[in-house]
């Protein structure tokens, strides 16, 4: 472990902080116990909840269910960072592309995350995964339900009740359709996007896609009851289905308790405007 820790320190000894982001505070904080929760929501395929770190405690009431509704789409897609640990090796994972899609009642999302490639070279793919899949999904019916009987509305939106996540590890040689359409997408926004004005049912009401481009994230908001974009719908529905299949997909497994996940903070002042 000791040994691990101070190959992260050397790395990251002579690059510039601007360049290290994420990843950066991610090891400035290893090994900060005082500060990490237990994350209910986020657990891998094995069932062992994913820990975070909370920056800040404010005590505000402002209990209502589109706040609510707003922090589960923060908790969906602004996550700055995954690590874990495969036979005692850290690994870190940066977004890359994501997609998430709202329903009538309900929000999709499906995110791809790349590992660090200035971390360590000469892990071995079978045992380091290369590539972080996760799954998310927030109920209305649920939220509505479920919010206004909790006797502390904080302590709701940081349980397992709000959004259910799942996270998954894998190589190209396991989940090579993901990561084929993750390339394809990339073409396909680099060559630009054509919409056109539409009437009729739209499948869902609006997709959020997520492309990062040199460290920047370039987001495409798409209202389908608006405009139509035929080769981004196709796009989006193959998305989709592979990740609803991916449990089918036998992929790596992270030691046991060492999935950390760092939010923007953001998302936590959300949740500890509420009491």
């Amino acid at each position: 472990m000791k040994k691990e820790k101070d190959k992260i320190n050397n790395l990251f000894k002579d690059i510039p902080a601007e360049f290290v982001g994420n990843i950066y505070t991610m090891k400035k904080n290893m090994g900060k116990k005082k500060d990490k929760i237990n994350l209910p929501w986020e657990k891998s395929i094995d069932g062992f909840f994913a820990k975070g770190h909370i920056p800040i405690k404010n005590d505000i009431s402002h209990p209502n269910m589109s706040a609510a509704k707003h922090i589960a789409e923060r908790k969906m897609t602004q996550i700055n960072a995954i690590s874990a640990e495969f036979k005692g090796t850290y690994a870190f994972f940066e977004p890359s592309i994501s997609l998430l899609l709202e329903f009538n009642r309900r929000m999709h999302f499906y995110g791809l995350y790349e590992k660090y490639e200035g971390y360590v070279e000469d892990d071995d793919p079978e045992i380091v995964p290369l590539y972080c899949f996760r799954k998310s999904i927030w109920s209305h019916d649920n939220q509505y339900k479920d919010l206004p009987k909790a006797e502390s509305k904080r302590e709701y939106l940081l349980s397992n009740k709000h959004i259910q996540s799942i996270i998954y590890f894998g190589n190209p040689k396991s989940h090579p359709h993901i990561i084929q359409l993750a390339c394809e997408i990339r073409e396909i926004a680099f060559k630009g996007f054509v919409f056109k004005k539409i009437r009729g049912r739209p499948r869902y009401q609006f997709a959020k896609l997520s492309i990062p481009n040199y460290g920047l994230s370039n987001d495409i908001f798409y209202a389908q009851y608006i405009f139509k974009c035929e080769i981004l719908d196709n796009w989006i529905d193959k998305w989709q289905k592979s990740f609803e299949d991916i449990d089918k997909i036998k992929g790596l497994i992270p030691d046991k308790g060492t999935i950390e996940i760092s939010y923007n903070q953001s998302m936590w002042e959300a949740i500890y405007e509420f009491t």
